[in-house]
């Protein structure tokens, strides 16, 4: 991780290279982006004060170690389901949808 990219340094600091998707989940309070360029899907805790929030890689190429080393090409939407924490992510240069849990593990579908 670079300074540039939030998860050292702060997320208002960070910078995302294109942002294609975000979600706001309420209830948990995260913000989670898709960076089609950085093909990473990334949350903020917004719960967190604002000069102590972080970018976090949940899944894709930011990750070195499983299960977030998933291999997302131009990731561009998200979408949750509410009920169970799950996300899903279009991930349109593999031609796929692929679904993350609440603990960033992923699995195509």
């Amino acid at each position: 991780s670079s300074t540039r990219d939030g998860e050292v340094g702060g997320a208002l600091t960070g910078k995302l290279f294109q942002p294609a998707g975000l979600l706001l989940d309420s209830a948990r309070r995260y913000l989670y982006l898709v960076d089609a360029t950085e093909d990473r899907v990334r949350r903020v805790d917004l719960s967190e004060p604002a000069e102590d929030r972080v970018i976090v890689t949940i899944c894709g190429f930011g990750r070195k170690q499983a299960p977030f080393q998933h291999v997302l090409r131009s990731p561009q939407a998200i979408a949750l389901d509410e009920a169970t924490g799950t996300l899903f992510v279009s991930d349109r240069d593999n031609g796929r949808v692929r679904f993350v849990d609440i603990n960033g593990r992923t699995c195509p579908l």
